[in-house]
């Protein structure tokens, strides 16, 4: 290998070079903040879907689910109203449902969340679901993550419908000024 004069104290001036922005960089960022929650999500009315039955009869699809709901968590960022589409599939291993949810915060006009959710009913009742979204307007760049804890009975601002129970944390950006 050749190193000349020249390369080496070059070489040795980026590596330097490297490290201070690095160390600058590391020392500058400050951890993201987390918001934990729990509340509900109230339905509030659903309109009709479209169902096809595949030959055979082995799987029904669920497409252009539309509802109307309202959450309730106690959390400003996250408290209004939303409107769900949804698709999905039944099949022999339960229902797969796919939701598309903007929910409008009240204390925040003009923002919302983009969540897209994927919910699993198995047969024998168990269910798994998990969410993630993204904020809009003066809330952009904050995530939302949450999991669906089943269906609850509890007061609904909507009489008659159900309500699920959510748990779920708010991920800000740090501020990096």
């Amino acid at each position: 290998m050749n190193i000349s004069r020249i390369g080496t104290p070059l070489r040795a001036c980026l590596i330097g070079l490297v490290a201070i922005i690095g160390a600058g960089t590391v020392s500058a960022v400050t951890p993201a903040t987390k918001v934990e929650f729990e509340g509900f999500a109230h339905s509030c009315g659903c309109g009709p879907i479209d169902i096809k039955v595949t030959p055979g009869g082995q799987t029904i699809h669920v497409r252009d689910g539309f509802c109307l709901g309202q959450w309730v968590t106690g959390n400003a960022l996250i408290d209004g109203y939303e409107t769900v589409t949804s698709h999905g599939e039944v099949t022999p291993k339960g229902l797969i449902l796919h939701l598309f949810r903007t929910l409008e915060p009240d204390a925040y006009p003009g923002s919302s969340w983009e969540i897209v959710q994927t919910e699993h009913i198995k047969p024998d009742g168990s269910t798994s679901s998990h969410a993630v979204g993204h904020a809009t307007g003066a809330l952009k760049g904050m995530t939302i993550k949450f999991t669906e804890l089943g269906r609850v009975l509890v007061p609904n601002p909507c009489p008659d419908l159900n309500s699920g129970l959510m748990n779920g944390v708010i991920l800000a950006p740090a501020n990096n000024n």
